[in-house]
């Protein structure tokens, strides 16, 4: 009998998955507009590449929180003392 856990993560990769393909989507569509000669003003851009790029960090964080590591904030370099 498979454990409701394995259900529950195959379900959560899946619904995953299908968010990070309709994210591709949206990016060829805006491509292909821009391909074809459509106008982008700069805020539009600035906009959409923010929201690309925190979707990216999102989908991470929930990636490491599925295989249970924690997201790690940057170490910073420490001085030794002389």
């Amino acid at each position: 009998m498979r454990s409701s856990a394995g259900r529950r993560g195959r379900r959560q990769a899946r619904a995953r998955a299908a968010q990070v393909f309709g994210c591709i989507k949206n990016t060829v569509v805006v491509g292909l507009g821009v391909a074809m000669g459509d106008t982008v003003a700069p805020a539009q851009l600035a906009g959409y590449a923010v929201s690309v790029f925190g979707f990216a960090l999102y989908t991470r964080a929930k990636m490491l929180e599925a295989a249970g590591a924690a997201p790690r904030a940057p170490r910073r370099a420490h001085k030794k003392a002389h």
